[in-house]
């Protein structure tokens, strides 16, 4: 629980709670284990399990039902070979009937209400989800396209030294995105924009110190 509290914690809100203030998009981090899929940050277990993620969203969209979750799911920390973390999240899928949207694509909104739209960073031989896993660079900020023609833009600068730094990288990744929605009304870019990071050589209660920084400027 200490090195949850202290290391590994990225949120002092439940996901329902989180939901209810207006945020749409969780980043999820699955270790497969046992035969379920168990919630990790890097090395370090979050004492939940996918099916506790599921049932929060579920409840949150069941009361909100013309409200969206996006939802990146990567495999975290597993040692898993070939399909195995694709094949149990499609038993995840029928076990929670349309509930997941799972094309390779940009739906529109009308499409996706009371669903939860899931981005890939997994290995998958179905192609399920929007494929982010192909691509997806380390600590930066990039635009990618996947094999789908999904076009992304992605800022996702975690390790900085300063917070004025990190505040800077997602200011500049926001003006990107209105820009676009100026120019383009109809464009299928997925800007994808964290506020989440951590300071170099720091750790424990100073990773908070960024959120403290972050959130109020946000």
């Amino acid at each position: 629980k200490d090195i949850v509290l202290t290391y590994a914690q990225t949120q002092n809100k439940t996901i329902v709670e989180q939901l209810e203030m207006g945020v749409t998009y969780l980043d999820i981090r699955c270790r497969f284990n046992n035969g379920k899929f168990e919630i990790y940050h890097g090395s370090v277990s979050q004492k939940q399990s996918f099916d506790d993620v599921i049932k929060a969203c579920q409840k949150f969209l069941k009361e909100n039902p013309s409200e969206t979750i996006i939802m990146n799911i990567k495999e975290e920390n597993s040692k898993t070979t070939n399909n195995t973390f694709s094949q149990r999240f499609v038993q995840y899928y029928y076990s929670y009937p349309n509930l997941f949207e799972i094309g390779n694509h940009i739906p529109k909104l009308g499409e996706v209400r009371g669903k939860i739209v899931v981005i890939r960073r997994f290995v998958s031989g179905d192609n399920i989800g929007i494929d982010a896993q192909s691509f997806w660079k380390d600590n930066t900020t990039f635009i990618a396209e996947n094999k789908n023609g999904v076009q992304f833009y992605i800022q996702d600068n975690y390790k900085f030294s300063k917070n004025e730094l990190k505040f800077d990288n997602f200011k500049k990744a926001l003006e990107e995105s209105g820009k676009e929605i100026k120019m383009n009304r109809g464009s299928r870019k997925l800007h994808l924009n964290f506020t989440s990071g951590q300071l170099d050589g720091a750790s424990g209660s100073k990773i908070k110190a960024v959120s403290d920084y972050i959130n109020p400027k946000l």
